[in-house]
């Protein structure tokens, strides 16, 4: 194999190993680029249901997001999903990749709020009973 074409390889690893980095370890939007080569700033999240569901493949469970965390619609009109708050992603049972290394701390956070309404989200709590 040349040379050249190892060091291309490497250059995408490195690539793909700092976005890995941003993703888990910082709170601001990994720098990328879109499929038309666009800078692009995005947030990394876990969809809960997908990723616990035997049907639905693990790199399935992953959405990518805007650097504002709402992910829009009809050409910007309207909003499909909104993880803006703490409060939005919890109801949505989307966990943010950034949250992974104090994961504790985010799901203390969503226990206390599903307590807050319990009867309203019963749907929550089966998921915790659910997870392996």
């Amino acid at each position: 194999m040349p040379q050249k074409k190892l060091e291309a390889y490497l250059l995408d690893g490195q690539q793909r190993m700092t976005s890995l980095y941003q993703s888990t370890s910082s709170r601001s939007p990994v720098l990328t680029q879109t499929s038309k080569k666009r800078p692009a700033k995005l947030h990394f999240y876990f969809n809960m249901r997908d990723a616990l569901s035997s049907h639905i493949p693990r790199r399935d469970a992953i959405l990518a997001v805007p650097e504002d965390r709402v992910l829009r619609q009809n050409f910007g009109r309207g909003i499909a999903l909104d993880l803006s708050s703490e409060d939005n992603e919890f109801a949505a049972l989307h966990f943010p990749i950034d949250r992974m290394f104090d994961a504790q701390i985010w799901i203390q956070n969503a226990l206390t709020w599903v307590l807050q309404d319990m009867e309203a989200r019963k749907d929550h709590m089966k998921l915790k009973s659910s997870s392996p």
